[in-house]
Parts: C-alpha cells; structure tokens; sequence
C-alpha cells in the first residue's frame, strides 16, 4: 500500500508542478526551396524578402529569438524584420501590408553566427527583409533561423 500511495504522489507532483523555467521552443529556418536566402552579386533588386511566417501562435509578451549568418565575410547586407495581419500578395515581393518593426543588423559583414531578439511581435505574419548596402560577392548566402 505505502509504495503505490507514494507513486502516485510522485506522478501528481510532476503533473502539478513545472520544470523549473522549462519552455518549449521551435526552431524555424526562413527558407526558400533550399531552406537558405540566397543573395547573389547579380541581384538586378538590390532588396529582397524571406517567405512570410506565421506568429498567431505566439504569445505577444515573449519575445522571439533570431540567429543568422552569412557564408562570405564580406557580405554587406542589413537585415530587418517587417510584421502584418496577413500573407504577402507575393511571396518574396515588396508588400504595403508589411511595416518595419525591427534592425537585426544594420551591416552583416562577416561569417559568424549572430543572435537578435525579436522583443514583440503583434502581427499575424512576419518576414525579413535583406538589403544589400553595396557590391557583394558571388553566391553569397544569408541563413537566418527563428526561434519562436
């Protein structure tokens, strides 16, 4: 009888009871087919825009975690992040609905991981935007992953 009793306080207690600063996490890459933005010399624009994403899900009080990078040092693009109530008419498209909401970086200039914190997210859908601030090198790629 005690062991039962006290297996069954132990269950209750982890049912009850929260981990300690436990949360779950998603990560999420931006992504075009090849789950990259792929930024290239040649760029006839020199602004592009990663697919939307959903935020619904995501509690308005927390804030949303960014890393990226790019694979050449000498990258020079600034990267932001643009928040509306709906998709864009066209993906990968300038769209009125998006408003600038924050600067990731103003200059990425190099290949090191880099983390930004996105502090709130009102809108349905976000989406970064990536321009390029000057001549960049061929087949440069921008990762950027989303922590929500």
């Amino acid at each position: 009888m005690f062991k039962r009793l006290s297996i069954v306080l132990i269950l209750v207690l982890f049912l009850v009871v929260p981990a300690n600063g436990a949360q779950k996490r998603t990560v999420n890459s931006v992504h075009s087919a090849s789950k990259t933005i792929d930024v290239t010399a040649d760029t006839v624009t020199p602004t592009m825009y990663s697919h939307s994403m959903s935020f619904a899900n995501v509690d308005t009080n927390k804030a949303v975690g960014v890393f990226y990078k790019s694979d050449k040092a000498t990258s020079d693009t600034a990267i932001s992040f643009e928040q509306s109530f709906r998709k864009p008419t066209t993906e990968g498209a300038a769209d009125s609905t998006y408003l600038p909401s924050h600067i990731i970086n103003a200059a990425l200039s190099d290949t090191d991981w880099h983390s930004a914190t996105i502090d709130t997210v009102k809108g349905t859908f976000g989406r970064f935007k990536i321009k390029l601030n000057g001549a960049i090198p061929a087949e440069t790629t921008i990762q950027i992953k989303v922590i929500k």
